[in-house]
């Protein structure tokens, strides 16, 4: 399934940033805050740091793209992307990805 960098193009880039915008705004986001801080602040989690590598926030950009933790798993699945809306447009490889992680639960 990754053919939606090809098949989107730039417009996969535009797609990500109204998906952020849409996350922003169901779980009442502040201009500043990051998902991970509110999640610690309504109890879903006791770290904002990340789970496989508990060395920076978890953030899309760190776990699919950066994470020394899930680097394994994140080639298996999703290669080597070189951006994040590219590892984005293969949402097979990146279920399977988060499944394998049992990050979905």
């Amino acid at each position: 399934m990754s053919y939606g960098i090809l098949l989107w193009g730039k417009a996969a880039e535009t797609i990500f940033i109204l998906q952020k915008r849409a996350v922003r705004s169901i779980c009442k986001l502040k201009s500043r805050e990051t998902l991970p801080e509110k999640l610690k602040e309504i109890g879903k989690t006791d770290s904002p740091l990340c789970r496989a590598c508990m060395e920076t926030d978890e953030t899309p950009t760190n776990v699919l793209l950066r994470c020394r933790g899930v680097a394994e798993q994140c080639a298996a699945y999703l290669g080597t992307p070189a951006s994040l809306p590219e590892a984005l447009g293969d949402l097979g490889g990146l279920l399977s990805f988060w499944s394998e992680l049992c990050w979905l639960e």
